[in-house]
């Protein structure tokens, strides 16, 4: 004879429980060997009570005992002939609106690191099924019988009884954020709660440049650009706050804002520090170091001379030209390189042609293949850097040697003697510098 096989439990349905008649309605069905008889157990405890299945019997009913009119969770075990067994899980008292208690993050709160946490309880809802962070996330939870959920402003209770305790970490961008906290519960009923909090992993950014000034002033003024993904900065001079930008709206955003200060100076090297702050207290720091100090500056000179033509160039004090070979100077070119807010120009004296107009920055002032000597020479600074500096310069003439040094446009070497120019030597000098000094003349003129 044929042997079946029955490996199928017994499926209930469309369960629904009276509590004032504590009447308990239900459908049931089996695939297989058939329906027997159910068994019930109420809030853990099992039941005296038992219910025989009639052949085709779909739809039941049963009165359970006293004391059920109260019951949370009814379980029904459905058992067919051959003793497959299926337990359903019905909720007796539905689940009303859960509330949600989230303590962390709070609101409107910021975030430092990756992952944010999430803490919190769930009450009013008897079976919770799954919490939700985002509608991706699923919190672990657990049920704790005594729970005491104090304001968090005031500290206050607000809540003391049964709660589920869920918490999770959660990976979020930098920024503004609204964090939904959903609580289910097996019956699917819901409840949903929006986080608002900020996430800042990144520290400000800042720069700082120097605006243009007079090499020598006595102040500077230093341009800050300041950076920060949410929006708040707070810029410190040492320990002074000398800059604060908060950004006005609750979603904020990133924000670069440009900010000048002006700091005094005194002589030689001074160092500013700074501290830019944001809203989570990433700091980042920058040291400003402004020399109030006008630079050294080099001069570089070269020249025509009788019988050799053009010599290479000499620089800053160097003798360009010849002494005790009675050669004349023919022409010279002067240049102040390396500053483009420094010039020079010159003009110098020539055998039968007097003062020549003045050149500048390199150019010949002189003759060459004419035989006339160099006899005076006048050289001056220009440019927005001029007054910073003095130019010094000494000749060497004919019969007399080395004369004293002559200065800032005043002339050098001879006029009206018919004296030839042999050799020069140049300084330029910082304003205030040690400066050549000689008792000699600088200049001498038949006039004189």
């Amino acid at each position: 004879m044929p042997i079946g096989v029955d490996t199928v439990a017994p499926e209930v349905t469309d369960v629904a429980f009276d509590t004032e008649t504590r009447t308990l309605t239900f459908k049931a069905s089996d695939a297989g060997s058939g329906l027997d008889l159910f068994r019930f157990i109420v809030d853990g405890a099992l039941l005296d009570t038992a219910l025989s299945a009639a052949a085709d019997q779909t739809e039941f009913s049963v009165v359970l005992p006293e004391g059920t009119e109260d019951a949370v969770k009814i379980e029904i075990g459905a058992f067919d002939v051959i003793g497959n067994l299926s337990v359903t899980e019905f909720q007796a008292v539905p689940d009303v609106d859960a509330f949600i208690y989230i303590l962390e993050p709070m609101l409107l709160a910021y975030y430092d690191e990756n992952p944010v946490p999430v803490e919190g309880y769930v009450t009013n809802v008897n079976f919770l099924d799954k919490v939700l962070i985002n509608g991706t996330v699923e919190a672990d939870f657990v049920l704790e019988n005594d729970v005491v959920i104090n304001h968090p402003d005031d500290g206050s209770v607000i809540y003391q009884g049964p709660a589920y305790h869920f918490t999770a970490e959660v990976e979020l961008e930098d920024g503004y954020q609204e964090m939904s906290v959903e609580a289910i519960s097996k019956n699917d009923a819901q409840a949903k709660l929006v986080r608002r909090f900020y996430v800042d992993t990144t520290a400000p950014e800042m720069t700082a440049e120097v605006l243009e000034r007079k090499l020598n002033s006595s102040e500077a003024t230093i341009r800050f650009e300041l950076t920060d993904n949410l929006g708040y900065m707070e810029l410190f001079h040492d320990d002074s706050q000398i800059f604060k930008y908060e950004h006005d709206l609750v979603v904020q955003e990133s924000t670069t804002k440009t900010f000048d200060y002006k700091v005094n100076l005194v002589d030689g090297e001074n160092i500013f520090s700074f501290r830019l702050k944001d809203a989570v207290g990433h700091e980042v720091t920058k040291e400003v170091v402004i020399e109030k100090k006008v630079p050294a500056q080099t001069v570089t000179y070269r020249s025509h001379i009788q019988n050799l033509a053009w010599i290479e160039p000499v620089s800053d004090g160097t003798i360009s030209g010849t002494t005790g070979q009675s050669l004349r100077l023919e022409a010279i070119e002067i240049e102040v390189p390396g500053n483009p807010d420094l010039g020079i120009k010159y003009s110098s004296h020539i055998q039968n042609l007097g003062w020549t107009d003045y050149v500048a920055d390199g150019a010949e002032s002189g003759t060459t293949g004419k035989s006339l000597r160099l006899e005076g020479i006048k050289i001056e600074l220009t440019g927005k850097d001029a007054e910073l500096y003095d130019v010094f310069y000494s000749a060497h003439i004919q019969n007399y040697g080395w004369l004293g040094w002559a200065k800032n446009g005043e002339a050098a070497g001879s006029e009206g003697m018919s004296l030839r120019l042999e050799a020069l030597k140049i300084h330029v000098l910082p304003k205030g510098s040690e400066t050549p000094v000689s008792d000699q003349n600088a200049f001498y003129a038949k006039y004189k």
